[in-house]
């Protein structure tokens, strides 16, 4: 297999193709190169599975598991594009372009079930990738902040911001100053009461980053 510092031997365009990421997933590796190119190769003798281009930009981010990889890649119009692939043949699954300017993906996460998680700057969405492209997505918005102008995802754009952990969803929000919790399932916020109360409230819990 091709280490992590490898160049593809392939020109582009003002210069050589480089490799930007090299991950393993399941029985294969998948390959992101500096010019938008995906390459999945077998893991056993390298050989290659398929490969495919997203354009001329390299992808922002990239989450996947055994059945499917998630793309965002930025565009030259600040248009935002979110391309879902089947991992093993690189068949598109779907595709999705925010064109908004400001309500695009800011971070996406990808939980064991299919279901593809990933914020937007006033919401959380939640898409199960075994259900046909066409249904529709849930939503966990935020009332009160939509209605305040205020935007708690906005600034939570690092891998670990968002984070699919035993049925439940971690995001960092309000300037990653607290950390909500909700349920994958019903994508309700998860509740708790209080020691010194008998109401239950949402579970946030503060970070300790004062930004």
């Amino acid at each position: 297999l091709l280490p992590a510092n490898a160049r593809l031997t392939m020109a582009a365009p003002g210069g050589e193709e480089a490799i930007v990421d090299l991950r393993p997933i399941g029985d294969s590796v998948l390959v992101t190169t500096s010019t938008g190119r995906l390459v999945a190769l077998d893991g056993a003798d390298g050989h290659l599975r398929w490969q495919t281009r997203l354009g001329d930009r390299p992808a922002d981010r990239v989450v996947a598991n055994e059945d499917f990889l998630v793309v965002t890649q930025h565009e030259e119009s600040g248009a935002v594009t979110l391309t879902v692939f089947d991992t093993f043949t690189g068949q598109t699954i779907g595709r999705r372009t925010f064109d908004d300017g400001f309500h695009v993906p800011v971070n996406l996460a990808l939980s064991p079930d299919g279901t593809l998680v990933y914020t937007m700057p006033d919401r959380i969405v939640l898409k199960s990738l075994y259900e046909p492209w066409s249904n529709s997505e849930r939503e966990i918005l935020d009332t009160k902040a939509v209605n305040t102008g205020q935007f708690p995802y906005v600034n939570a754009a690092q891998p670990d911001d968002l984070q699919v952990v035993d049925g439940r969803i971690l995001a960092l929000a309000d300037q990653n100053m607290m950390l909500r919790v909700f349920s994958l399932e019903t994508g309700k916020p998860l509740r708790y009461t209080p020691v010194d109360s008998k109401k239950e409230i949402d579970l946030v819990l503060q970070t300790g980053n004062n930004q």
